[in-house]
């Protein structure tokens, strides 16, 4: 019992010299985990946010939207159900990802080949009312 009390001790120990050793990076990996576990931790559904009535129309219909395209990409692509984008996290307008760099000719080729049965699926989603 003693060698694994000292073993914890040994590998504790050189945890904090590290840490300390390379403490610009211990502290931006601590902030980035402040980050992402307030991401997760305040996500909400978009069923509820969708329901919550805190955004105003334009984001409740793009939210609807989003829900939309992801059914029709299960259903009818027959892509994996997966919880991707199944919630939401308030950024409070500040931009997070690099959505400039979205390859056009991607974004293109999918409108061309799948816009008539996307329409017709966010059309035929009635519960939703008019987009």
């Amino acid at each position: 019992m003693k060698k694994i009390k000292r073993g914890f001790f040994i590998i504790f120990c050189a945890v904090v010299v590290f840490a300390l050793y390379n403490y610009k990076m211990t502290f931006y990996l601590l902030s980035q985990l402040k980050g992402q576990l307030t991401i997760v931790y305040k996500a909400e559904s978009i069923d509820e946010a969708i329901a919550s009535k805190k955004y105003d129309s334009l984001q409740t219909q793009k939210l609807i939207l989003i829900k939309a395209i992801k059914q029709f990409a299960e259903d009818s692509l027959g892509l994996s159900k997966t919880k991707n984008y199944s919630t939401i996290y308030n950024q409070q307008n500040r931009l997070v990802h690099a959505y400039d760099s979205l390859d056009n000719s991607i974004v293109w080729a999918i409108l061309n080949n799948h816009l008539k049965a996307l329409e017709d699926e966010i059309r035929g989603l009635s519960q939703f009312g008019d987009l």
